[in-house]
């Protein structure tokens, strides 16, 4: 098990009652774990929280790998919607690659792991990895709807303007 070194300053939970039902609702599915960033993640984000409930198992591969391993697997799988058989299936799994990474990232942030610029660049490489997964899944799409060969996306005609985290890099 990967073990997290602890922060110099750990931030206190605002809502230590939360991050205390966050951790029992993990318990109940089978992760247990008495690492202080926890306290941290949940008592001061409702959303992070709701974020390890859905995605347990990349919480429990965070502490066994470390956070990049879950952003490379969260970048795999946005890039993978390109190849999902629907609509709805390309869209539920960037919403999960999103959940995924958006928990690595943000603790590896609070736990002192990253400094701002990886954090940036990280946020920068999922985004472009999503955008990349949807283009190709549409021009796919198109491509079988129209009966035509499918066009590459340097040769689709689109072009993509990146702002605010996606365009920090």
């Amino acid at each position: 098990m990967l073990r997290i070194p602890h922060l110099l300053i750990p931030p206190k939970p605002f809502d230590p009652a939360r991050a205390a039902r966050v951790k029992e609702a993990l318990a109940e599915q089978g992760f247990v774990s008495a690492e202080p960033l926890l306290d941290a993640v949940f008592g001061n984000s409702a959303f992070l929280g709701r974020l390890a409930l859905r995605e347990t198992g990349s919480l429990s591969e965070y502490f066994a790998a470390g956070p990049q391993i879950v952003v490379n697997a969260a970048i795999l799988l946005a890039h993978a919607c390109a190849h999902s058989g629907s609509e709805a299936a390309a869209m539920k799994e960037l919403r999960t690659a999103k959940r995924r990474a958006a928990l690595a990232i943000a603790m590896a942030d609070i736990a002192g792991l990253w400094d701002v610029n990886k954090v940036t660049a990280e946020l920068t490489r999922f985004a472009d990895a999503c955008v990349a997964g949807a283009l190709r899944f549409l021009l796919r799409a198109q491509a079988a709807q129209a009966g035509t060969a499918e066009v590459a996306e340097e040769d689709c005609g689109l072009t993509v303007l990146a702002m605010g985290k996606y365009g920090a890099f």
